[in-house]
């Protein structure tokens, strides 16, 4: 007996050559890092800047590609370029949210005093 494994990798954005593609697995990818995205832009201290989100979209991204690597090794998972696309855009858009958020809701004299002006 012999058993049969088929690998689908799905390299080609926004194909849906294997109909994987569902509303459902669209807004969890494009909905799901967004949190992440906002946490690691409100752990620093500091002043939020362009860089710090840019750091926050590349560790999203990192986590995402992660996250589809270990799928390789399920049999019933497989693995797209469209759900890191989306996942990293996705944390790009809560570290955005986090940015706005943290600009507008803190005084500029308490971002002052965290970095010792």
């Amino acid at each position: 007996m012999t058993v049969k494994r088929i690998r689908n990798i799905q390299l080609v954005p926004i194909s849906d050559k294997y109909n994987y593609i569902s509303n459902q697995d669209f807004w969890v990818n494009l909905l799901g890092f967004i949190p992440l995205g906002l946490l690691l832009v409100w752990l620093p201290k500091n002043r939020v800047t362009v860089s710090t989100v840019i750091k926050a979209t590349l560790f999203c991204g990192a986590v995402s590609l992660c996250i589809e690597s270990m799928q390789l090794f399920f049999v019933d998972r497989f693995t797209s370029i469209n759900d890191l696309i989306l996942n990293t855009l996705s944390g790009a858009l809560g570290a955005l949210t986090g940015m706005i958020l943290f600009r507008r809701h803190v005084p500029a004299s308490a971002l002052c005093s965290r970095r010792g002006c």
